[in-house]
């Protein structure tokens, strides 16, 4: 009996040391669950606070959150941009931009700030170090080129600045016209600029800057190149040459473009040919109001429009509705490149409805430069049927370029009605004897 109580009391002992025992691990492990809850709690409220802090641009706020969290290199750059703009501080803004740097190299930003500490500070050495760092983190980002050329101008570095220019003008249009326009002040060689710093992708807009500088050689080069890379342009950039062109009398290099742009800006349809020196004689395109196509202008009492109910050839005509007490034109005309002292056929299909007033409307040739008169047709005035124009008339040693319009032949008298005309055409005559032969 007594052997068996002892046995007993002993395994009630073991029983009660081993609840002990669990009891123990487990309060330990809830007491470090706790503590590492409390320490997660403690860092993230840190955290959350110098969040806070940082948002707001009071000095010892910013000092708070990079003490509550030092290892944020974003607080340090921020504490670095307080002393650099607010409190014009540089040389102590440098040691922040160096600690977010050294925290975070991997920020362009970062990078940018240091240079532009190092630079204040005249350091200039340390500051293109830090601007190579920032183009390397981040190479083909417009915004941050953008930044780090305009440190290399403040640097008194133009070379590099043209060559950090590039990377935002292959990268970003809305910046490209302010690169292009720092590049042309640096270095006003249009050639220049096309072999070592516009790329390809910025071209049209180059060309653009130097139409509007009046660089007529350095266009033609941008043109040039436009051409040779077979380069997609957007027909306006064509229209903005052409008129270039035109308004400084290079009349053969308008005609060339003109031709060239078929390729580059979808023009095909747009091109003359011998047989036809007219645009769009048919008017079965969309009329672009620019170029070597038709143009028109508003005039108080005219309405243009293309009408598909009313053809003679192709699929519809030109309609122009007269309701005026007075005009010399009725607004739409065509540019023409020709050769002087040569003889060309002008032909057209015109239809008149109800058209009254002292004189009527004529298809009139004149020079585009001096303004006089090659040709003058008969009145466009047929109210029974489609009837046809035509006549022959010779260009002066020195013209070029004339204009065709629909003028008002006596001018300023009152005219009402319709006018349809399609099938308008200019030839060359020597072309047509060569096709009788």
């Amino acid at each position: 009996m007594e052997i068996s109580r002892k046995v007993m009391y002993s395994r009630r002992d073991d029983s009660f040391r081993l609840s002990i025992g669990s009891a123990g691990r487990k309060a330990a492990v809830e007491i470090a669950l706790v503590l590492v809850a409390v320490s997660y709690a403690a860092f993230a409220a840190a955290h959350f606070a110098a969040a806070a802090l940082s948002n707001h641009t009071v000095l010892s706020h910013l000092q708070w959150a990079t003490r509550l969290d030092p290892w944020n290199g974003k607080y340090q750059n921020t504490l670095g941009r307080y002393q650099l703009f607010a409190a014009n501080r540089p040389e102590l803004a440098v040691s922040f931009f160096r600690r977010a740097t050294g925290l975070n190299p991997f920020s362009s930003r970062y990078w940018l700030d240091l240079a532009s500490a190092e630079y204040l500070i005249a350091d200039h050495t340390a500051a293109d170090s830090a601007l190579r760092h920032a183009n390397s983190v981040d190479p083909k980002t417009p915004n941050t080129a953008w930044e780090a050329a305009n440190i290399y101008l403040a640097m008194g570095e133009p070379s590099q600045a043209l060559r950090t220019f590039r990377t935002v003008m292959e990268g970003d249009s809305a910046l490209r016209g302010q690169a292009l326009e720092y590049c042309w002040r640096l270095n006003p060689q249009a050639d220049s600029l096309l072999r070592e710093t516009v790329p390809p992708n910025a071209t049209a807009d180059f060309l653009e800057l130097l139409i509007s500088k009046n660089e007529a050689s350095g266009a033609a080069s941008a043109w040039d190149r436009i051409v040779q890379l077979q380069q997609p342009v957007d027909r306006q950039h064509i229209f903005n040459y052409l008129q270039f062109l035109i308004a400084r009398q290079y009349f053969a290099k308008a005609k060339s473009v003109w031709s060239q742009s078929a390729a580059v800006a979808g023009l095909t349809h747009y091109q003359p040919s011998p047989r036809n020196m007219i645009v769009n004689g048919d008017f079965q395109f969309a009329v672009l109001n620019a170029g070597f196509d038709w143009r028109y202008e508003k005039k108080t009492g005219v309405r243009l429009s293309l009408d598909p109910s009313q053809i003679r050839t192709g699929i519809r005509s030109l309609q122009i509705n007269f309701d005026s007490s007075g005009l010399d034109d009725a607004g739409i005309y065509q540019l023409v490149p020709v050769d002087s002292n040569a003889q060309y056929e002008l032909a057209a299909n015109f239809r008149s409805e109800d058209l009254r007033g002292a004189g009527g409307p004529r298809l009139v040739v004149q020079d585009f430069v001096s303004g006089q008169t090659s040709y003058s047709s008969d009145e466009l005035r047929s109210d029974k049927a489609w009837s046809r124009t035509q006549g022959v008339f010779s260009t002066g040693p020195e013209t070029q370029l004339v204009l065709l319009r629909v003028a008002r032949v006596p001018a300023n008298n009152a005219i009402r009605g319709k006018l349809w005309i399609d099938g308008v055409s200019l030839k060359p005559v020597h072309t047509l004897a060569e096709a009788g032969q």
